[in-house]
């Protein structure tokens, strides 16, 4: 059969499709010779004999695909598995249940039935039909025979009273709830011709279009690693991916003549869902291919008619994407896969074709892109129409060298430059990330998407912090400019973005507590508030731990005690003290604890009070306290090393004595002698009535300095702990430290009844014990 009466047969039987009206039909009637009957939710049809029924409800691996003649039973699952390689159009069938209709459908009959169907499917060559009386939507697709898929859906009769739940029949099941298509909201986009309507030779003169007008609305651009798939992922995989790959954005399919793919998952919900997700959305077109297609059996352009044929292509792919709530102002990119670009009629065919895909997609308010193999088609036909009416206005080509990179030595780097690349730089690759695994192929990009364009916050590397400490955030559209971070209002002191997906924030110092972290960027607003978002800002200063219970406190330099399997005695939050808190510690006799600030004030909690140096000018501000065991008093100390007792002997102090450049930074008690040491940041220390067992001054790394000791209970000896969690023992069992730093800096060291515990600025607390039956040194 000759091409032309190939695409007369079509359009014939694409006419017929478009208003079905069949007599009466009763379950009765037999199929046809070599044919067979299937029933689902209430509907019977008859189906070739040949072709295979999978049931998407007992398998949700399963995975539409209109490349093969198959019966799909119910709506593709979250789990299934389609590969990327999926192309062309054959005659299949899909039935699912649909509790509403798809946008633009019109009333008839069907095997005595009220229908609605697709008023004319000639473009996409897949006919919709849905019945209201049993509340099942079919999908018929034929490639060159239509004549099969008018006789499939003229069978569909109903086998259950109206209205009724539905029957199920030898090769039926009960679909799943719901349909993309079914979920689709009206408004699909007017044009002349009618969208979807069949195109008829000469409704458009061949040849290149007239200068096109670029749509008003502006592109939204992206730049980011992004993957396409056979199907719109699930959304709960989608949410796995945001949070877990390096993708932000994927590639999904709109429909087309030859778009094997059965468009699963994609709904106006599915769309508005994942742009405020932070996804950003590649919407792909699989229309009519080159006449001289490298592969064979696809839905072919008509040379002769080839600049309508692109026209009705752009008018159905703009009439799907409002379907599925993307207007105006988004990309859609046309898939033409590679032709033998020695035949000169051929190629003429495809860039009438894609200059009037162009011209028609501009007219209606949409982008243009056009997507294809690096050199097989694309280089030598698409390229030379850079700069001119009618060329795309995004290049997307298939490059897989897998590099990210987005030149390319087909193309010159002043074709499509700036923002208006993406490559698809790796194939058919399966991949998991959350525990979600799907097929696909890899994208990096710099041109438009589909996407809020508003920043999204998905995950932060912690859930605390100190001031001044560093915060890692990811999520989608951080700009490489204008970028601001605010902690409850109060802006980040310092934001570097690394990638649209990633950006590193600096806690600014005035923020207490809980807050919320935003996102703002110059042109997409500011992130809203989520549960990925909360953060507080701790700033822990100091611990004590609580001999009784085993548990321990901390506090804040606001005067915020948090108790962990220790009794709570109170705290000075809310107050407006004169200085901030800097110390910390437990009253052995009575089971409270005190706070000292760095101006000498001393809180007691359940613990009695015996004086502060407030007010007395003490030298230098305080820097901590300990506890004596022995007389139930304390000591507070200086970084200057001035030493004052309450309740307490005095035993001297390094004050006038410390290193140069040394200051102090913590004492602690020796339980057995009564006596006490005091610490320096560079790891001087000095004794006093206590036994003296080493130092680590004059070799700490570079770059370390310690922030407290702590005496060890059980024995002789105490530890040393540095702001990078390395811990010294000396005369005390060693029992390690962190090997790699916090994420935020380590304040202060504890005792426990069989080791010690670390304290960061942001509340962790790693702790280290001695093995089980091991004896303290002594």
């Amino acid at each position: 059969m000759t091409a032309t009466a190939t695409a007369a047969r079509a359009a014939a039987g694409a006419a017929s499709l478009a208003a079905v009206r069949t007599a009466p039909a009763t379950a009765a009637d037999p199929p046809p010779a070599g044919w067979r009957s299937v029933t689902f939710g209430g509907e019977r049809f008859d189906v070739p004999g040949a072709w295979p029924t999978l049931d998407t409800t007992t398998d949700p691996t399963a995975c539409v695909r209109f490349d093969r003649h198959a019966v799909y039973l119910g709506a593709e699952g979250g789990r299934a598995l389609c590969p990327t390689d999926a192309f062309g159009v054959v005659g299949a069938v899909q039935v699912i249940r649909a509790t509403t209709p798809p946008a633009g459908l019109v009333a008839t009959t069907v095997g005595g039935q009220a229908a609605e169907v697709a008023p004319d499917p000639g473009v996409s060559r897949r006919s919709v039909a849905w019945f209201p009386g049993t509340g099942v939507e079919a999908t018929v697709t034929w490639g060159r025979d239509p004549a099969t898929a008018e006789a499939v859906l003229a069978s569909f009769r109903a086998v259950a009273p109206a209205g009724s739940a539905g029957a199920t029949g030898s090769a039926g099941a009960t679909g799943s709830a719901g349909t993309a298509a079914g979920a689709r909201a009206a408004g699909r986009v007017a044009a002349t011709p009618a969208v979807g309507s069949r195109v008829a030779a000469g409704s458009q003169a061949a040849g290149r279009p007239p200068a096109a007008v670029r749509p008003a609305v502006g592109r939204a651009v992206a730049t980011v690693l992004g993957f396409d798939a056979c199907g719109a992922p699930s959304t709960s995989t989608m949410a796995a991916w945001l949070r877990s790959s390096p993708y932000r954005a994927v590639g999904v399919y709109l429909g087309g003549a030859n778009a094997a793919c059965g468009g699963e998952g994609l709904s106006p919900s599915w769309v508005t869902t994942e742009t405020a997700a932070g996804w950003d959305l590649i919407p792909i077109y699989v229309g009519l291919q080159a006449p001289c297609a490298d592969q064979s059996g696809l839905a072919p352009i008509q040379p002769a008619n080839a600049a309508a044929e692109g026209a009705a292509a752009a008018q159905d792919a703009a009439s799907e994407a409002a379907a599925n709530a993307m207007a105006p102002g988004s990309p859609i990119y046309f898939d033409m896969e590679a032709w033998n670009t020695a035949n000169a009629t051929c190629s003429a065919a495809v860039v009438n074709f894609i200059e009037s895909w162009t011209t028609t997609l501009h007219d209606l308010g949409y982008w243009s892109g056009i997507y294809g193999s690096a050199d097989s088609g694309i280089a030598q036909d698409i390229a030379p129409l850079y700069g001119q009416a009618g060329a795309p206005d995004d290049l997307w080509f298939a490059q897989w060298d897998g590099s990210t990179s987005l030149t390319s030595p087909y193309f010159p780097s002043t074709d499509w430059p700036g923002d208006s690349r993406l490559k698809q730089y790796s194939g058919n690759v399966t991949q998991t990330y959350g525990g979600a695994t799907v097929n696909i192929d890899q994208d990096s990009i710099t041109g438009a998407v589909v996407g809020l364009g508003q920043p999204v916050v998905v995950s932060m590397s912690s859930v605390a912090g100190a001031p001044q400490s560093q915060l890692i955030i990811t999520g989608a559209h951080f700009a490489t400019a204008s970028t601001t971070v605010s902690f409850g209002g109060v802006l980040s002191p310092q934001v570097t973005v690394s990638s649209s997906g990633s950006l590193v924030a600096t806690v600014p110092p005035t923020v207490p507590g809980p807050t919320e972290v935003t996102v703002t960027t110059g042109g997409g607003g500011t992130s809203a508030t989520n549960a990925a978002s909360a953060y507080t800002v701790r700033a822990d200063v100091a611990a004590a731990a609580d001999a009784r219970s085993g548990g321990y406190w901390s506090v804040t330099a606001a005067g915020n005690v948090v108790n962990v399997n220790a009794p709570w005695f109170g705290s000075k939050a809310g107050a407006a003290l004169p200085a901030g808190i800097v110390g910390m510690a437990a009253d052995p006799a009575t089971g409270g604890y005190w706070l000292v600030s760095a101006d000498g004030n001393v809180y007691n909690f359940d613990a009695p009070w015996f004086g502060s140096p407030f007010g007395r000018a003490p030298h230098g501000s305080v820097v901590g306290m300990a506890a004596d065991p022995a007389t139930g008093g304390y000591w507070v100390v200086t970084g200057t090393g001035h030493v004052y007792q309450y309740h307490t002997p005095w035993l001297e102090s390094p004050f006038g004595h410390l290193p140069s450049g040394a200051s102090v930074v913590g004492m602690a008690a020796d339980p057995a002698t009564g006596g006490y040491w005091v610490v320096t940041s560079a790891g001087n220390v000095v004794n006093y009535r206590a036994p003296w067992f080493g130092s680590p001054f004059g070799h700490l790394p570079s770059g370390a300095s310690v922030v407290g000791m702590a005496a060890d209970p059980s024995g002789p000896g105490y530890w040393l702990a540095t702001d990078t969690g390395a811990v010294d023992a000396y005369g005390a069992s060693s029992l390690g430290g962190l090997t790699t730093p916090p994420a935020t800096p380590v304040v202060a060291i504890t005792p426990t009844a069989t080791g010690y515990q670390l304290l960061t600025a942001g509340g962790a607390t790693p702790t280290f014990a001695a093995p089980a039956g091991s004896t303290p040194a002594g």
